[in-house]
């Protein structure tokens, strides 16, 4: 049945009816009116039937009529006994909240129509009646022994293969431990090894280097003195002891002591000069008066570059023929050319200079003094060490700054 209001009052009146189903009652609503659907429908799940309220309210009337239409839709339920007992109420604005499957959804999810009737539900299993006297439990019938010692036995069993496991756990982590404190070791031996060659390496290296200055200074020392020595000597002493030279071998700082010592005695030498230079100047002293009677010794003379170039090849002399050479150089002093005198007398001691400091010599090549100490010779071969007549009658090496020069 289909309800609206009579003309312009406010009664409701039927406005039709039918029985053709949801279908027909929506082609009968009216979309500028306000009107009240009371149908049957039903239910697909119970297949029972359910009554459903309809209030209709389209979007024509003014918004004023919803305040009017809330207000009757609560009277119209108490007042009204044809629109009493129904199950749902919708309200609907448009077709398609009509629609009859939209309406059978909502019929269907209704709270008293979840349960389907027509089908059977699974069957309960029967539960056994429970005896009113109490019975105790005894272990030893519930279990028997032969499952006791199989569960016990089997307990036993796991036990064990878990105990191994763990052994065999805990051996391995010994193991990569020990390879691992192996390996460390191996490499920190390897590291080891390595600097230990590369330190041994430098200070070779060091040595090396520090023996090549070493023998180079000796060698400049001596080819120094040994040239001195040479030169200080007549030609015909020259000529005599050439084969001896050449036989003998001595160290070098010998040689050079005893030949600074014999040559600074008393009477003083020549500083070490160029051997052509020297020759020129004593042939050029000679006085003329002793000329004619001088044959010999000018033919002795003129064959001593020969000697003189075979006395200064020859590498190093015996500290034997050292002394002989002084000794023979002292003899000859005495009968030398007063132009030869007066040179060496000239050239005096060289430069000399006054110790400040206490040093001691730390090898052979080295002169050790006190302070105040006067040092003879001196050559300056290098701006921190010069080498020079030591107050002991030494001649070697020694720190420029340790001295001072004096006038």
């Amino acid at each position: 049945a289909l309800f609206g209001y009579d003309k312009q009052s406010y009664d409701l009146c039927v406005v039709s009816t039918g029985d053709g189903g949801l279908e027909e009652l929506v082609e009968e609503l009216n979309c500028g009116k306000i009107m009240y659907a009371f149908c049957k429908v039903e239910d697909p799940n119970t297949s029972l039937s359910k009554f459903i309220l309809i209030n209709w309210v389209s979007v024509g009337p003014e918004d004023f009529s919803w305040m009017f239409v809330d207000c009757h839709f609560t009277c119209s339920k108490t007042s009204v006994p044809c629109l009493q007992g129904s199950h749902i109420t919708i309200t609907a604005r448009t077709e398609d909240d009509v629609e009859p499957a939209l309406i059978l959804d909502k019929v269907s999810k209704c709270t008293a129509s979840t349960f389907n009737f027509k089908q059977r539900s699974d069957p309960t299993e029967s539960t056994k009646p429970i005896g009113s006297v109490y019975k105790r439990i005894q272990p030893a019938r519930e279990i028997s022994s032969t499952e006791r010692e199989r569960f016990w036995m089997k307990e036993q069993e796991e036990e064990k293969r878990r105990v191994e496991e763990e052994k065999v756990k805990a051996e391995a982590a010994r193991n990569r431990l020990a390879e691992e404190v192996k390996e460390r070791e191996l490499k920190d031996a390897r590291a080891r090894e390595e600097w230990f060659k590369e330190r041994s390496l430098s200070i070779d290296k060091m040595r090396e280097a520090e023996k090549n200055a070493q023998n180079s200074t000796h060698n400049k020392v001596n080819k120094k003195l040994w040239v001195m020595v040479h030169l200080q000597q007549p030609p015909e002493q020259l000529a005599e002891r050439q084969p001896q030279l050449e036989m003998a071998a001595a160290s070098p700082a010998r040689v050079a002591t005893d030949t600074i010592q014999n040559n600074h005695g008393p009477s003083t030498a020549s500083p070490p000069t160029e051997l052509t230079y020297t020759r020129n100047l004593l042939r050029d002293a000679l006085p003329p008066s002793q000329q004619p009677p001088q044959d010999h010794e000018d033919q002795s003379w003129e064959e001593e570059p020969a000697a003189a170039r075979a006395a200064v090849s020859t590498p190093a002399c015996t500290s034997d023929s050292a002394p002989e050479a002084a000794s023979e150089n002292g003899m000859q002093a005495a009968h030398t050319d007063p132009a030869d005198t007066g040179a060496a007398e000239a050239a005096g001691p060289g430069l000399r200079a006054r110790a400040l400091y206490d040093y001691q010599a730390a090898d052979d090549t080295e002169i050790s003094f006190d302070p105040d100490d006067v040092i003879t010779h001196i050559e300056q071969i290098d701006e921190g060490w010069w080498q020079g007549l030591g107050p002991n009658g030494t001649y070697g090496l020694f720190p420029a700054n340790y001295v001072e020069l004096i006038d």
